[in-house]
């Protein structure tokens, strides 16, 4: 079937396969769960001590490699709020803060996204064999 495919495709201008790029993206859309508004709330904080909360989504995470993120927006100010991203059930999550005093007081947690637009704390480890599934 695959041979048959590339055959297909070798016929194609770059016009059509522009529009065949744009209908099987389409498809596959379909099938995937909807994109859900991810929240994660932090607590307030002093600015002059920890940088602004952060909360990522990883995209891509090659073999050997570090993960690649996107990132989301804090909302909050110095007194708390949340921070949100876009993600889908099952997509791998970081978020966190960094303490610019003290490194072994900087947050940087890992969890997969549920059914119900919760995270589900894990560690890399586990974060990397969900990403892979």
């Amino acid at each position: 079937m695959n041979g048959e495919i590339e055959a297909f495709v070798d016929t194609l201008n770059l016009d059509e396969l522009v529009e065949l790029q744009a209908v099987v993206s389409r498809r596959i859309e379909a099938h995937l769960p909807k994109q859900m508004r991810i929240v994660q709330v932090f607590r307030g904080y002093n600015e002059k001590r920890c940088s602004k909360p952060w909360i990522a989504a990883v995209t891509s995470w090659p073999v050997g490699r570090s993960p690649v993120l996107h990132f989301g927006e804090y909302l909050g100010t110095d007194a708390g709020g949340p921070a949100e991203i876009l993600a889908r059930p099952g997509d791998v999550v970081r978020w966190g803060q960094k303490d610019n005093r003290n490194e072994n007081h900087t947050v940087a947690n890992w969890g997969v996204v549920e059914a119900d637009g919760s995270i589900r704390k894990c560690s890399k480890e586990e974060a990397r064999e969900a990403f892979g599934s």
